[in-house]
């Protein structure tokens, strides 16, 4: 979900960048989110004191995330209004039977 909230904060030009630094920085959570984990195993603390270290973590994500404020971008508004097309006539007119 963090790929659609990016992309949402970013204008046009600069989406695709935003999305790729996203993408980077959630490779070095891949990483380092286990190896966190190793470390705190072998440091001699249980299943469950790691568990809700984590937790905790996570949870701090999620506040940084919702503390993201909402992008309100005009560069991608077009003033242009948009009008309908009439309907393209068939060759037959309606009611008619084709023999």
């Amino acid at each position: 979900m963090i790929y659609g909230l990016v992309a949402n904060q970013f204008p046009t030009k600069m989406r695709g960048a935003a999305v790729a630094w996203a993408a980077g920085f959630g490779r070095l959570g891949g990483v380092s989110g286990p190896l966190l984990g190793g470390f705190v195993l072998a440091a001699g603390l249980a299943v469950d004191s790691i568990f809700y270290i984590l937790t905790g973590l996570a949870l701090v994500g999620v506040i940084l995330t919702l503390l993201v404020p909402r992008a309100h971008r005009e560069d991608d508004i077009h003033s242009t209004p948009i009008e309908p097309t009439a309907p393209v006539a068939s060759g037959t007119p309606a009611g008619s039977s084709i023999r």
